[in-house]
This record gives structure tokens, C-alpha cells and sequence, in this order.
């Protein structure tokens, strides 16, 4: 729906005022080149899962593994390094003596261990209503809005940082993601450890249609529709901006 389509359809939608004006506008979304550090399930090897599992059945010298699996030092070696990485056993180097902490005995059950990986991954907190919220749609350069006529808004929230991201924030981000696109799920697979780094900040724009409407008090009222989606809070922000003396329009 064109801008102009909608403004015919919601004229008569303010009781008692009339539509004076419609625009687009490019609301401040802050993109942030993040990496986040994600705890995702890594199968065990055939052999990290031997290991484990002659471990636990008392066999606790890396000389008896290798003469039970017919597998030669170096190998055995190899993988319990990698164990030992992931916290899922612990060597006595003084005797060749193997244990299972209490994560290796999850792992052993479930033939897989929990490990963090860091990703690099945007986040996006809205300019005006300051919402952390993750994005595939198009969004719009300042130089993108002057050539297209689009009115940037000014943003209410001053350039974020590492220290303003809050962790329940951004998981609730990451997952609300993940059940609307299936296909980024891969990425995303895991639980959110930790944020652990914003290597840059700038600003975008998302598009929206402004309405306004005047009464005969010539009192302004602000409809923001997101496509053709009313978005109230949106609405609110604007008319506090336009209420400060702020050029909105």
C-alpha cells in the first residue's frame, strides 16, 4: 500500500479533525556489528566417546585405552586434548591418570558436550522507542533518505555501546528471531553466553508513514503506521518530539 492509498483510507479515522499532511519518515534504527559468544551442542567423536566411556568404566591410563581400542598413542592423545579443552575430563599429568568431571558425565549420557562459539552477528536497538531486536529487512542511509525524500527523524537514544547492552535484552532478541526465520536458526543455533563485543555502531533508517491530523483547537495528532501496521508507540514518540519544538515534520 502506497503512502497515498493509505491516507485516503484512515482520513476520517480522528474523530472531529482532518488530515493535513502525510509524509514518509526514516525512524533511527542503530545497527551494531556485534559478536556474540553462543553455547552450541557439539557431538562427541567416535573416539572422544570411547574414551569417555572406558573412563568411566575404570580404565584410566591413556597405556590401557590404547592397548583395549588398538589405537595408537598419538590418537588417544588427540582426543584427549580435545576432552581436557572442553572440560570434560581431567588429567593427572604426573601418573597418566584420566577422570570425568561432572561434565563429562553429561556429555558421556548424552554423546554430545556444550561448547562456546563466538559468532559475528548485527543488533539493531530502535532509535526512538530503544527496543534490541534483530533484522533481515531493508533499511535505509541517511544519503539513501535525501534522494528518495524520506524526512529523517531525529533518534532519542545517543550512540550504544558494549556496557548498554543488557543480556536479557539481547537473548530475548535472538530468540523471538529465531522462531520467525527458520533459516537463521543454524547460525543462531545455541544459548546466548554472553555479549562480547560491538566493533561499530551507526545509524540506519526504516521507513514508516506519518499522518497528521489537526482539530479545530489546531491541536496536532501523530498516526505512525509501519507498512500498514499502526505503530502507537511510534506515534507517542513523535508527538513528545514535536511537543519539545523538534522538527518532525
Amino acid at each position: 500500500m502506497t503512502i497515498e492509498e493509505l491516507a485516503r483510507k484512515k482520513a476520517n479515522s480522528v474523530p472531529n479533525s482532518t488530515l493535513v499532511k502525510y509524509y514518509e519518515a526514516g525512524i533511527p534504527q542503530w545497527h551494531m556489528e556485534s559478536i556474540l559468544t553462543m553455547l552450541k551442542q557439539k557431538k562427541l567423536s567416535v573416539l572422544q566417546e570411547f574414551v569417555l566411556k572406558f573412563i568411566s568404566a575404570g580404565v584410566d591410563d591413556v597405556s590401557d585405552v590404547c592397548s583395549f581400542l588398538g589405537v595408537n598413542k598419538s590418537a588417544i592423545n588427540n582426543a584427549v586434548a580435545l576432552l581436557q579443552k572442553d572440560n570434560l575430563i581431567s588429567v593427572d599429568i604426573f601418573y597418566s591418570k584420566l577422570k570425568l568431571t561432572d561434565k563429562g558425565e553429561v556429555a558421556l549420557k548424552e554423546a554430545a558436550t556444550i561448547v562456546p562459539e563466538d559468532i559475528e552477528y548485527p543488533l539493531y536497538i530502535d532509535g526512538l522507542i530503544g527496543n534490541v531486536y534483530l533484522n533481515t529487512r531493508k533499511l535505509y542511509t541517511q544519503m539513501e533518505l535525501k534522494s528518495f525524500n524520506i524526512k529523517a527523524i531525529n533518534t532519542n537514544i545517543d550512540k550504544p555501546t558494549l556496557d548498554m547492552l543488557l543480556y536479557e535484552d539481547v537473548k530475548r532478541a535472538i530468540n523471538s528471531f529465531k522462531k520467525s526465520h527458520a533459516y537463521e536458526k543454524d547460525k543462531l543455533e545455541g544459548d546466548l553466553q554472553e555479549i562480547t563485543n560491538v566493533t561499530k555502531a551507526y545509524v540506519e533508517y526504516k521507513k514508516v508513514y506519518v499522518l497528521i491530523f489537526m482539530n479545530k483547537f489546531e491541536d496536532i495528532e501523530f498516526q505512525v503506521y509501519d507498512g500498514t501496521t499502526r505503530n502507537d508507540d511510534y506515534s507517542i514518540a513523535l508527538q513528545k518530539q514535536y511537543n519539545n519544538n523538534t522538527n518532525v515534520f
